[in-house]
């Protein structure tokens, strides 16, 4: 005996269907991706933003926010903003109170006065000689600052060329600046001056403006491009004369503890970011002066009178520099010589070329 088919209604298929789908448990939503840690650093500068050095820094900073897809997030302070002193940064810095700074070696040499001897003002005759020496300087730096825990990011000839006197009266000349007080940024251009019979101290530049405001300076030390405008010293300072190249250099540093916190991809793209804005920054200084000229055009129409050293008073500063710059590395001990006498020895290798 043949069975029957049972046939089920095709509605009736699809009505069981929509039940079946109905009673299932629906797929689990995915899991939201994690949100990335946003790491932040503080970078201390004595720099104001009008100063034509902070565009340096601030292009560290933002090359390194973008390459870390705003993960590693450099936040500057300006203007000593944060309330540190430029000569505790060896401290705070290495310490772990601080993770980034400004690092420019003269401002930190009463930790370390070895720091100060490498590429002293009042020495070089040239900025060809600056440049040709960074290589080794840069090592040396290196070295030194790392013994403090601190790690050298960049370091580079600052693209601010010319170095001279702010003053209140016409002082362009060595024998016209005697017996005048004069305030300096480098340990070295002080001694200089003293030894050639000039009163000169070393004193912060953020009190320069009201220093020459008061008469207790006739005169300060300064790069053109940088302090001139972005301190404002040609309402308080009628002149300014060209002494010779700035030898300066500045970068940026971290603690190393405060490198080595980061995750390990994170520490890669910092100092990968690094080596392109040293790079970057070293061409920039080894160029010509655009900072300098636009300076000295701004500084004019404001009524300053430029004015310069004459070629004799100028080698008079860079022999008496080399002087003073045997005498203070012995002043300060067997390391300080040992990095003098090494410095000096590429000096006179790239002058014999």
């Amino acid at each position: 005996m043949k069975r029957k088919m049972l046939l089920i209604p095709l509605a009736l298929l699809l009505a069981i269907s929509l039940v079946a789908i109905g009673c299932a448990k629906p797929a689990p939503a995915p899991a939201p991706a994690p949100e990335l840690e946003v790491i932040e650093w503080r970078f201390h500068t004595p720099h104001t933003e009008a100063r034509a050095e902070y565009v340096l820094q601030q292009d560290f900073v933002d090359m390194v926010y973008e390459a870390t897809d705003g993960r590693l997030k450099i936040t500057p302070y300006p203007g000593r903003a944060l309330g540190f002193k430029d000569g505790d940064m060896l401290r705070l810095c290495g310490g772990g109170s601080l993770e980034s700074f400004m690092s420019y070696p003269g401002y930190v040499s009463r930790d370390e006065p070895s720091i100060a001897i490498i590429l002293p003002n009042f020495v070089l005759r040239d900025r060809e000689e600056l440049i040709a020496l960074m290589p080794v300087a840069n090592k040396n730096y290196r070295v030194l600052y790392g013994e403090w825990n601190i790690r050298v990011l960049t370091q580079v000839p600052t693209p601010l060329h010319y170095l001279g006197l702010a003053s209140t009266e016409s002082l362009s000349s060595l024998e016209l600046m005697k017996g005048k007080k004069i305030r300096c940024f480098d340990i070295i251009q002080a001694a200089t001056l003293n030894e050639l019979g000039i009163p000169a101290e070393i004193m912060p530049q953020s009190e320069s403006y009201m220093a020459l405001k008061t008469g207790m300076l006739d005169g300060t030390i300064h790069t053109l491009a940088s302090a001139i405008p972005g301190l404002s010293l040609y309402e308080v300072a009628d002149y300014f004369s060209i002494v010779g190249l700035s030898t300066v250099t500045l970068g940026v540093s971290c603690g190393e503890d405060a490198l080595r916190a980061l995750p390990p991809d994170i520490q890669n793209i910092v100092l990968q970011v690094a080596k392109e804005h040293e790079q970057k920054w070293f061409e920039l200084g080894a160029a010509g002066c655009p900072y300098d000229d636009d300076a000295i055009v701004f500084l004019k129409e404001q009524g300053m009178t430029m004015l310069e050293f004459s070629d004799a008073d100028k080698e008079l500063l860079t022999d008496t520099g080399a002087i003073m710059w045997v005498e203070r590395a012995e002043e300060y001990g067997t390391k300080a010589v040992m990095y003098q006498e090494m410095m000096q020895a590429e000096l006179e290798r790239i002058r014999a070329e």
